[in-house]
């Protein structure tokens, strides 16, 4: 029997090298360069918003929480990854009295 494949809930988001100078869609003032990681999201259409490290971070921060708050209504541990790629213990499940 073989295994079905996994969903990939978030591939409207990824991570990209900008090959030219882009604009961060959250703060104008901050600017993309060439060679720089961005954050890209993907609407319904197809058209790419940008996001500069800065500004990605809280929502990034944002969507892990949401993520976890789903993990933990649905009573699912979620291993953590560290920086460096190496795993992190699952936190304890808050118990329901």
């Amino acid at each position: 029997m073989t295994m079905a494949l996994v969903k990939n809930i978030l591939r409207h988001v990824m991570v990209e090298t900008a090959m030219k100078k882009r604009r961060c869609h959250h703060n104008a003032a901050h600017q993309i360069t060439k060679g720089m990681v961005c954050l890209v999201v993907v609407d319904e259409r197809g058209s790419k918003t940008n996001y500069c490290s800065e500004c990605a971070k809280p929502m990034l921060d944002a969507a892990r929480n949401n993520l976890m708050a789903f993990a933990v209504g649905l009573g699912i541990v979620i291993e953590q990854a560290r920086h460096d790629g190496a795993r992190i213990a699952p936190a304890s499940l808050p118990t329901s009295s």
